[in-house]
């Protein structure tokens, strides 16, 4: 059976060893991209996430994750250039940060955090399809927002696995039951998507390009 590896780290609680540890793994770009971040808490944040991908990536591969070569597609999107048949994401809150890895296709991960606040319907009605919304529309008011959250994650997380920005096909319709769930979506490819349980403070989905015919095991790694 194919795998995805996901691994889930709390950037926070870092210890100011394990950021200098970070970032000494980073390309002189990639410690630039970090510093230019205003806030220290970011900074410290991308150069974790950062470094995660290139361990996940430089274990896949038997590479010391300071030589692990990196690219990045039209669309920021991640690539292994030592090896383009591996695929890696990541994804990341102010408090969470999730990196996948899988050579059963392109995989796309997305994390987000729980909140009352989201204009669910507006939002649905704008950017999904018509039958999300109207599903959407039929919830209790109280169960909108987190309902929203998880077809958003989805969504996104299906784009980054395409290889596409937020533009590229927020009405394409993901599933919203539990397990995988095997998309066709137009114009960017067939993929296996599926929640991710990451705790109550967030929502997260994991999308694999479909080209294995069994949906891949997901393997949570600890960082």
């Amino acid at each position: 059976m194919s795998e995805a590896l996901v691994w889930r780290l709390v950037p926070e609680r870092a210890t100011d060893e394990e950021v200098a540890a970070a970032r000494a793994l980073l390309a002189p770009e990639e410690r630039e991209k970090a510093d230019a971040f205003a806030r220290e808490v970011d900074r410290r944040r991308s150069a974790l996430v950062r470094a995660a991908l290139r361990r996940a990536v430089g274990g896949a591969l038997g590479l010391d994750p300071a030589r692990v070569r990196l690219a990045t597609g039209p669309r920021g999107k991640p690539l292994v250039a030592d090896d383009p048949g591996l695929h890696v994401n990541a994804s990341h809150t102010d408090a969470l940060a999730l990196v996948a890895l899988s050579r059963a296709g392109p995989v796309g991960v997305d994390v987000e955090r729980r909140r009352g606040d989201v204009e669910a319907l507006d939002l649905a009605r704008r950017y999904f399809a018509p039958a999300e919304a109207a599903r959407l529309a039929a919830l209790p008011a109280g169960e909108r927002a987190g309902a929203f959250l998880r077809l958003w994650t989805r969504k996104e997380a299906l784009l980054k696995a395409a290889g596409q920005g937020l533009g590229g096909g927020l009405d394409v319709a993901t599933g919203d039951g539990p397990g995988w769930a095997a998309v066709d979506a137009p114009g960017l490819g067939a993929f296996w998507v599926s929640d991710l349980e990451v705790g109550a403070g967030h929502v997260a989905a994991l999308a694999v390009g479909r080209e294995a015919c069994a949906a891949p095991l997901v393997v949570w790694v600890s960082p």
